[in-house]
Order: structure tokens, then sequence, then C-alpha cells
């Protein structure tokens, strides 16, 4: 959601939704998005700012690719034991244009909470990259400032 104020707010409707129940998976007796999840929240049940930080990634990544299934060449087992793991990188961001955004990303899809980003220094880089952006044109081509 983004209202006028131009204040992302993120939120879950999928549980709601009938088309998106496929996205949801049965662990623990819980129904999670465990293609959304990392791994303290998805095994141990431990949602924080930091985990909503790893969830807005693969927000992105979704709307980089279309809003294809996220880690859609594993079956969930396998991702279930990715997870478990807690190393190597599960997320590719190498779709990104900007190395300044690829290495954002793979921050945000850290396996130590505490090495994720914030939503405030994600704003600072999200201002940061806008503004060394250059505007192209409809033809494409680069205007100059």
């Amino acid at each position: 959601l983004v209202p006028a104020q131009v204040c992302l707010k993120i939120g879950s409707f999928g549980m709601d939704k009938e088309p998106f129940n496929n996205d949801y998976n049965i662990y623990k007796h819980q129904s999670i998005a465990l293609r959304w999840l990392p791994h303290e929240a998805a095994l141990e049940d431990e949602y924080s700012t930091k985990s909503d930080v790893w969830m807005f990634a693969v927000t992105i990544w979704e709307l980089h690719h279309a809003a294809q299934l996220p880690l859609s060449d594993r079956s969930d087992e396998v991702l279930l034991a990715d997870l478990r793991k807690k190393c190597g990188q599960l997320w590719d961001a190498s779709f990104c244009k900007s190395n300044a955004t690829s290495s954002l990303l793979v921050k945000c899809w850290s396996h130590d909470p505490i090495l994720r980003p914030s939503f405030d220094e994600l704003l600072v880089c999200a201002e940061s990259n806008s503004n060394n952006a250059t505007p192209s044109t409809s033809n494409g081509e680069s205007k100059t400032r």
C-alpha cells in the first residue's frame, strides 16, 4: 500500500485470497508463506522488523520477475532443508542493474538478522540510488540534468 504521503506499507493479504492458497504451506500446524520467510520466521516462528526486511527484498525480487513464484526451482522440502542449513545464499540478486542495489538485497537476505539493514537504511539507500539515477527519455536515451 502506498498512501498519498508516499509511506510504503507492507502487509500480507495473500491468506485471505483463494488464488494464493498454493503459496502457503503447513509447517508445525501453521499455514506459512514459506518462500517469503527467513529461517527464523519459518522454522522458529520468530518475526521482527528484520524478517520484514527479508520479505520486502523478496517482494522486490517478485517485481523484477513479473510475480513468478519465488525459489520455484526448489521443492518445499528442499527449501526447508536449505533454511535449516543457515548457510549459502538462497537468493540471486544478479537481476539488479546496479551493484549497490544487488549488494543491498544480498544484505536483506542475510541469514543473520542482525546483519540485515533496517527499513531506515533501505530508505536512505533508495533515496541515494534515486538521486544518482539518470532520467531517460521515452526512446531510452539518457537525459542530462
